[in-house]
């Protein structure tokens, strides 16, 4: 544009998966007759990203790059700030006394999967299996996400016995 750093903000909203990009055009740049020589305007940019199939509450990345198409010109970002929230998720499994896995169960997250939000799984009635507690190591079935990473939780099962009278 002119050779000078002008305001640049990008925001990414977890939960309703908008990403939000704001730039501070110079003075005159814009053809707008609302728009002085002496005032800057903000031009913002908004995309919904889609849900990809079977992504769930992976954490994704974000890559950062521009071009001026055939131009030479230098494209240059100087950051005054970032904000990064480490991702911490849960996997829950209900395993047989062999460790078996025999179902896989669903995570709910207060808000995004973030350390400091809250989690809680919902205890299964498998037929044909008896709980018998947490196995060694596991993770609450509810409480807050307080390490970056996967955390498991394994719920142990074993079949119903027949009584033999």
């Amino acid at each position: 544009m002119d050779d000078k750093f002008h305001n640049f903000q990008m925001q990414y909203d977890g939960q309703t998966h908008v990403l939000t990009i704001r730039l501070q055009e110079p003075a005159g740049h814009l053809n707008d007759s609302a728009q002085t020589p002496e005032s800057e305007q903000w031009v913002e940019w908004s995309y919904q990203i889609p849900n990809i199939p079977g992504n769930g509450n992976v954490a994704m990345a974000l890559d950062l790059t521009a071009t001026t198409g055939e131009l030479t010109n230098l494209q240059q970002f100087k950051l005054t700030s970032f904000t990064f929230s480490p991702v911490a998720s849960v996997n829950v499994k209900y395993v047989n006394e062999k460790g078996q896995v025999i179902h896989q169960a669903d995570v709910h997250y207060n808000g995004a999967p973030v350390i400091g939000n809250t989690y809680s799984t919902d205890q299964l009635n498998l037929p044909g299996y008896t709980y018998i507690g947490l196995g060694k190591g596991s993770i609450a079935p509810s409480g807050t996400l307080s390490k970056e990473g996967l955390r498991y939780g394994h719920l142990r099962l074993r079949p119903h016995r027949k009584d033999h009278r």
